[in-house]
């Protein structure tokens, strides 16, 4: 299950131990990103102390769980900080996911240099202290991939069946290229709607043709590719080649 854990009470604890679920929860760790970055609907309040206290109760039940945290331009810098705080403070973590945000606001080149020299940091001390610390990319290494993401069959809360859960809600721009059926009382498919769908996360660059990443990185993200300018895009480009050198060269020196 994955979850802000804003909403964890003992009760549901309990039941997550007693059925042995594994909880992936969207933390950004650090109080201050946490209380910039993830707040209360219509309030100023941050969400940190309430999680924090979750997950310490969690780690009381000994609950299996991993962290998955948004990377910003604000905080690019702090991942060897984030991981720090884990081992301070968390001590049934085992995973730690470091994702870039797509954002026609973060997006540039520098944001992605500074990533990938953060995230290399931060994964040399979560590897000293037996800390899995990943993202994306650096799950695809080891893989051979036709397409990054093969879609999805989501559902959202008006039962619209979609291929990316980041594209919701009818009310974002996005939603039409990932909507392709409905569910009320029957399954509903749009089975030409589907095809068109699945047509964009097949989707390749020109370049990725004789690309040494395009088995791993394999077109990219289909959600970032329509959030983000071309240009932006390109930068994303070279931040996952940059980031797959980084990897292959960690390996070859284990």
């Amino acid at each position: 299950i994955t979850t802000n854990a804003t909403l964890l009470t003992d009760e549901k604890i309990n039941i997550l131990r007693d059925k042995n679920i594994h909880l992936g929860i969207s933390f950004d760790i650090l109080p201050s990103i946490q209380n910039a970055q993830r707040i209360y609907p219509h309030s100023e309040y941050g969400t940190f102390g309430k999680v924090n206290t979750a997950i310490h109760k969690l780690d009381e039940a000994k609950i299996e769980y991993s962290i998955r945290s948004t990377i910003t331009k604000e905080h690019v810098s702090k991942m060897v900080d984030m991981v720090r705080f884990v081992i301070d403070n968390y001590k049934n973590v085992r995973k730690l996911h470091f994702e870039p945000v797509a954002s026609r606001d973060d997006n540039d080149e520098k944001f992605y240099d500074d990533f990938v020299s953060s995230f290399m940091e931060a994964r040399k001390l979560g590897q000293r202290y037996n800390i899995v610390v990943h993202n994306s990319m650096s799950d695809s290494v080891d893989k051979i991939r036709a397409r990054f993401c093969r879609g999805e069959f989501c559902v959202s809360p008006t039962g619209e069946i979609i291929a990316c859960h980041r594209f919701s809600s009818e009310k974002d721009s996005n939603f039409a290229y990932v909507n392709y059926g409905l569910i009320d009382e029957d399954i509903h498919i749009d089975r030409e709607k589907k095809s068109q769908v699945f047509s964009l996360f097949n989707y390749k660059r020109a370049e990725c043709a004789s690309c040494f990443a395009k088995w791993h990185c394999a077109g990219g993200c289909v959600a970032e590719r329509l959030v983000q300018t071309s240009s932006q895009n390109e930068a994303k480009c070279r931040y996952n080649k940059a980031l797959i050198l980084e990897l292959l060269e960690e390996r070859i020196q284990q």
